[in-house]
Formats: structure tokens, sequence, C-alpha cells
């Protein structure tokens, strides 16, 4: 599945764009967020010391917010499933882009 992933802060900068279309295996927030660290060698940006995605980090798919941190899985959490084509913005919170 292809998904458009937009980049701002220090993920815009390691990765030198403002966004990368990615093929996933798979279909949720989680998946986009191991590709992305994968590919574009971003693990230590998007992953604390114990490999948990970093308290930070903020995920938003198509306008709608799927992650603020772990406890707000009312948002969909990193296992809110993703379509073909979605669009998914990546933030860190307390970060200029």
């Amino acid at each position: 599945m292809n998904v458009t992933v937009k980049l701002f802060a220090r993920l815009r900068v390691a990765i030198g764009k403002d966004e990368v279309v990615l093929s996933i295996d798979g279909n949720r927030v989680s998946d986009v967020l191991r590709q992305l660290a994968a590919v574009h060698n971003v693990k230590e940006i998007l992953y604390d010391e114990n490999n948990n995605v970093t308290p930070l980090i903020v995920v938003i798919n198509n306008l709608e917010t799927a992650r603020i941190t772990e406890a707000n899985t009312s948002l969909g959490g990193l296992n809110k499933e993703l379509k073909e084509g979605d669009v998914v913005s990546i933030l860190e919170q307390g970060c200029g882009a």
C-alpha cells in the first residue's frame, strides 16, 4: 500500500524533503513509522531507547489526529488503519517546523 508522509521539524531536515511516498507492508500507522525509520534511517527521531515511539511524535492521518500519546487510543493510536493513498503527517510536539 502507498501512503504519502508529510514531514516536519527534525524529520524534514534529516530526510531532506517535506514529503515522501512510502510503499508499506501492512495498513497501520505503526507500519508507516517502522517503514520510515528503516528506509530513511530516522529511528533515533521516532523511537526511544526502549524501541517505543517517542511521546513527542504526533501523527495526523487525512487531517484527523491518529495519535498524540500512547495513552490516547481513542484517536486510533498506532493501530489506526490506513487506506491506499492516505496522507500521514508526522510532527513533533514542541519543535518548530
